[in-house]
């Protein structure tokens, strides 16, 4: 049985393709026709990630470590998505579940993690089996779920970057040029909601020199290497090439691991201590025992940093002054990393609001907004005056960009148990030494 209907005005799309002819040194046209999207799909359609380990054993265990796979085991999302549907039953478990479980969602399936397939959240064949590109999420003042996928399954083609794929006896292969495009991310990386925009880094990145480079977000969150798209023991004549990794790392990880158990840890940390850098504006200045302190904080991703769910995120400047080993001043230190910071130090991230102009809401119940992220391109300056009466002949000021993913307010009243796990990384740090006449 159909469990749901997604009526398509797409036409099928003409590709040219360009191959090389056996013995020829000059590329031929091809047309082929790229299959239209299914009107409607079951879940059965759909193949379970284990049936491709056997070929693609590398890419399938990075995709098992990465935030995909995890999408409905992250206890984080079970208790939002809880309370969505206790807030608004009509529409609150299809809203969050389009891009947490878009299998059950594309076949109106119940979402019954006993389901192996279910249980994957994000597996291979939904992106796998894409034949044209989305757009983003918009929803209205009910939050009604308004993704839409153009997929096809029972075409039995996988469809991915290679143009020239190697022919084998498992599945037909057709290489689209969109899957090198930062398109494949929507509709799940932008969505708008009652206007605002709440999680828009697809968007941000459109804005960006990035996107004008064609630094797609495959660059950074799907790096290359060189190595083989299928294994080549169970796939002779596969040839080693250009291929990309499937762990789709970003700033989240698994809480219920610590930071050095987590199979993406040291990849999570490389990539945010890429993301931004703080250095000096300009030297600083003793002047009537006053020192005048500048800092310039750079964005160096190719959207907002953070990005995404930016409200639930932290981002800020700890300082501290010594002179000689004592601490003459300070700011956005933590006792531990679970605890709160002081209600003076500013955190670079977004924050909503409720009609009542309460802070803190949850992203479907947002009226307004304020967004103090580093924008794309962003560099922010921060200035300092401190008074240094009674210092020795010089004092040594260390900074750091600090981040955590998720603020331990977020954690601490469903999820006190993943405070433990939950890591402040070190982004950038500056280190100078400063005379006091």
């Amino acid at each position: 049985m159909k469990l749901q209907k997604y009526q398509i005005s797409l036409v099928a799309v003409l590709i040219t393709l360009f191959f090389y002819s056996c013995g020829d040194d000059e590329p031929e046209n091809v047309d082929i026709e790229v299959p239209q999207p299914q009107e409607s799909i079951d879940l059965s359609d759909f193949k379970e990630a284990e049936t491709c380990r056997p070929c693609h054993p590398v890419h399938y265990d990075e995709w098992k470590s990465s935030m995909h796979a995890f999408a409905m085991k992250d206890p984080v999302f079970h208790a939002g998505w809880e309370s969505e549907q206790e807030h608004r039953p009509e529409t609150g478990e299809r809203f969050c579940i389009q891009c947490h479980n878009p299998y059950a969602y594309v076949s109106g399936s119940e979402v019954d993690t006993t389901v192996a397939l279910i249980a994957e959240g994000i597996g291979c064949d939904m992106c796998h089996t894409m034949v044209a590109a989305h757009e983003q999420v918009v929803t209205q003042d009910n939050v009604a779920a308004s993704a839409e996928f153009f997929l096809n399954v029972e075409s039995g083609i996988k469809f991915g970057e290679i143009m020239d794929p190697v022919e084998n006896g498992f599945h037909g292969s057709m290489g689209l040029s969109m899957f090198n495009s930062s398109s494949m991310c929507l509709p799940c990386h932008d969505f708008v909601i009652r206007g605002l925009d709440a999680e828009i880094t697809f968007t941000e990145w459109a804005g960006s020199g990035f996107a004008a480079m064609s630094i797609e977000c495959q660059t950074c969150h799907m790096t290359d290497y060189q190595g083989y798209a299928a294994d080549p023991s169970a796939n002779p004549g596969v040839p080693e090439r250009t291929v990309h990794h499937h762990d789709m790392v970003g700033v989240d990880l698994d809480l219920s691991k610590s930071l050095i158990d987590n199979p993406q840890g040291e990849a999570v940390i490389a990539m945010l201590q890429s993301a931004a850098a703080v250095d000096l504006t300009s030297e600083p200045i003793v002047e009537n025992d006053t020192l005048h302190l500048s800092l310039t904080i750079q964005n160096l991703t190719g959207h907002s940093f953070p990005s995404g769910v930016s409200f639930a995120r932290e981002l800020w400047l700890e300082m501290q002054i010594f002179d000689d080993s004592q601490v003459y001043f300070s700011t956005g230190v933590l006792e531990s990393d679970s605890s709160d910071l002081s209600s003076d130090v500013e955190v670079f991230n977004s924050v909503l609001y409720d009609e009542d102009g309460n802070a803190g809401v949850g992203v479907t119940d947002v009226i307004s907004m304020s967004n103090n992220s580093l924008q794309t391109n962003e560099a922010k300056v921060r200035t300092f005056s401190l008074p240094l009466a009674g210092v020795g002949d010089s004092v040594s000021v260390k900074a750091r960009l600090l981040f955590r993913s998720f603020s331990p307010s977020t954690l601490r009243d469903k999820h006190p148990d993943l405070l433990a796990n939950l890591p402040v990384i070190t982004v950038d740090s500056l280190s100078i030494n400063i005379a006091t006449p």
